[in-house]
């Protein structure tokens, strides 16, 4: 990437591949918070993220 590129651009370019990966290959969503620890240095702390499933047509409380 170019040197001038956005602070937020290289972060979304770095991150992007492992979360594809490991939903692709674990099936888990990763979503990460990013902070400055110094002017020219970040850090980034990665957690799961709870997927809920969408309700099955038919479900229990539906109408029919």
């Amino acid at each position: 990437m170019p040197s001038d590129t956005a602070v937020e651009e290289v972060q979304v370019a770095l991150f992007a591949p492992l979360a594809d990966l490991t939903r692709t290959v674990h099936g888990v969503d990763l979503e990460v918070a990013w902070s400055c620890l110094t002017p020219d240095s970040w850090v980034g702390r990665i957690r799961h993220v709870a997927v809920t499933e969408p309700a099955q047509a038919g479900g229990v409380g539906e109408g029919r």
